[in-house]
């Protein structure tokens, strides 16, 4: 899949509120895979959010 940005602490982008997901479709599901990818690539990280990979839901 693909590598995330990984957003740390002063980036704006972190402040902006998340909207809920209602479904879990495909988009979702890849994020998903997106954020594992980027945890293995980087060792694994203390704190990981989708607002800190730029996609902003929770």
């Amino acid at each position: 899949m693909a590598i995330r940005t990984i957003r740390e602490e002063g980036d704006e982008i972190l402040r902006k509120k998340s909207r809920e997901v209602e479904k879990v479709d495909e988009k979702i599901l890849e994020l998903i895979e997106d954020m594992f990818d980027t945890m293995h690539k980087y060792n694994g990280v203390r704190a990981f959010c989708c607002t800190g990979s730029e996609y902003l839901k929770e």
